[in-house]
């Protein structure tokens, strides 16, 4: 449809927030003259190895029960179409697709189950796992090629940050759950990207998207949280569909009357924030944070911090009589359960994390059962762990911006000896990244199992030469 469907902006609209970044949202390219060379090869590298770990987290999140149950109710409600389920064998494959909207809600569901996939702290997000997911789908839908893949996964990247930017922490803080909330608009800009919408189009799918999305920070550790994420998917690509049909949105719905700022965000809004869109882009600067175990990004930093304590000084975990973990606002508003009974609570439970690191050595999908939970050792572990809110970290205007999810962790011995550590920063984080060959380690312990060790390497290399793939619908091997 042409960019008239809904109606050419009017002067007030075309100030409106949504619409100067759908201008922005439909005119990206990554090869674009706005990109230096530098920046343009640093951007594709981290869209890239953004696009390889969701990939590959999603594969092994269609093993869990959420992304199971959301892959039955999306063959229940949609009706079969060019999109592909992630992790489809090839038995199933002929009539594995579903139109565009039902395969964004059951991908992105897989994306997010495992807890597995990126975070990005502008905005306090796990924008991947809902953006790639609606972009794979749209574009599947819409013969699209790994090039357009690549701008439009950036562009609704870019687009759930700046929201996230023109909002604030606060919107995190007061209870709102944002890859619920953000991640549909971004969901609704890369569908309209890859469907090649005009501005005016772009502006309308992302308010549409706008005027649905609703997530509570109350989901953590349920099973609904990883749902959530495919809603927000499936009603940004509905958005972009709707908008090519003439459908319109209120295009001031974040800053105006009734809007974001005022209903959800106690009035807080920056708009000088889409200044700073794309210079430099934030999957670049300040980056997202890619996760080494199943749990809440919060938990990271100690998990690892512990593992390395006990490798470095040769201990088991059953040297260990106490854990301590002072940790920052962030981490302890994020990691309420610790008392877990279920596996989803696990995930947001530090003597969980901790404990299978004490009892098993290590923190992996597999533990996410209720038979694990149930273990006479993990239980005794998880006993001897504690997490505290450090008055200091909480009294400091700049641990949220240096080290959102740091930890000190304080490892007291059965001898007597005790070894503290402080973690600002896990592997993974932005400052510290995962090496590639790691990052490519974790794709083949997801995907491996799901699709077999050939598929698997054939499938990493389309994605690491994706802007060279002609059509997204050869992008999962057969």
């Amino acid at each position: 449809m042409s960019a008239t469907a809904t109606g050419a902006a009017s002067n007030a609209d075309a100030d409106a927030l949504l619409h100067r970044l759908a201008v922005w949202v439909s005119a990206f390219r990554l090869d674009g003259p706005e990109l230096d060379s530098d920046v343009r090869s640093r951007l594709r590298a981290a869209a890239i190895r953004s696009i390889i770990d969701t990939v590959g987290v999603a594969l092994d999140g269609t093993q869990r029960p959420a992304a199971q149950t959301a892959r039955r109710l999306a063959r229940m409600q949609y009706a079969p179409g060019a999109s592909a389920l992630f992790g489809a064998t090839p038995a199933d494959r002929a009539d594995a697709g579903l139109v565009s909207a039902g395969a964004a809600f059951a991908n992105t569901v897989a994306a997010h189950a495992d807890d597995l996939d990126d975070t990005c702290y502008v905005g306090i997000a796990h924008g991947s796992a809902v953006v790639l997911p609606a972009a794979i789908a749209a574009g599947q839908a819409v013969g699209a090629n790994g090039r357009d893949l690549l701008d439009a996964f950036i562009a609704g990247s870019e687009a759930t940050y700046a929201v996230g930017r023109l909002m604030g922490d606060h919107l995190y803080f007061k209870g709102f759950w944002n890859t619920g909330v953000l991640g549909a608009i971004g969901a609704a800009a890369a569908a309209a990207r890859i469907s090649r919408l005009g501005p005016d189009e772009t502006a309308h799918a992302m308010a549409i998207a706008a005027t649905q999305v609703m997530g509570l920070r109350a989901c953590l550790g349920r099973l609904v949280k990883p749902v959530m994420a495919g809603r927000a998917a499936e009603a940004g690509v509905s958005a972009a569909l709707l908008a090519s049909m003439g459908i319109d949105g209120p295009l001031t719905i974040l800053e105006g009357d009734n809007g974001w700022a005022k209903v959800l965000n106690d009035g807080q809004i920056d708009p000088t924030a889409l200044d700073r869109l794309g210079a430099p882009p934030v999957l670049v600067e300040p980056g997202v944070a890619f996760k080494m175990y199943p749990v809440c990004s919060a938990a990271q930093a100690a998990v690892e911090t512990v593992c390395e304590l006990l490798r470095e000084n040769g201990l088991s975990g059953d040297d260990v009589a106490h854990v301590l973990c002072d940790v920052t606002p962030l981490v302890h508003i994020s990691l309420r359960y610790p008392q877990p009974q279920t596996p989803a609570e696990s995930q947001f439970s530090m003597p969980f994390a901790v404990g299978c690191a004490l009892a098993f050595g290590a923190l992996t999908p597999n533990q996410l059962t209720p038979a694990v939970l149930a273990d006479p050792a993990l239980q005794a572990a998880m006993t001897r762990v504690e997490m505290r809110l450090d008055p200091e970290m909480a009294a400091d205007p700049k641990a949220m911006e240096l080290y959102p999810e740091g930890s000190r962790v304080t490892l007291t011995l059965r001898d007597g000896r005790v070894l503290s550590r402080f973690r600002g920063v896990c592997t993974g984080m932005p400052t510290q990244p995962m090496p590639d060959a790691m990052l490519h380690a974790k794709f083949h312990a997801c995907a491996d199992p799901v699709i077999g060790l050939t598929a698997a390497d054939t499938l990493l290399e389309r994605l690491l030469t994706l802007d060279q793939l002609d059509d997204l619908a050869a992008l999962f091997p057969a």
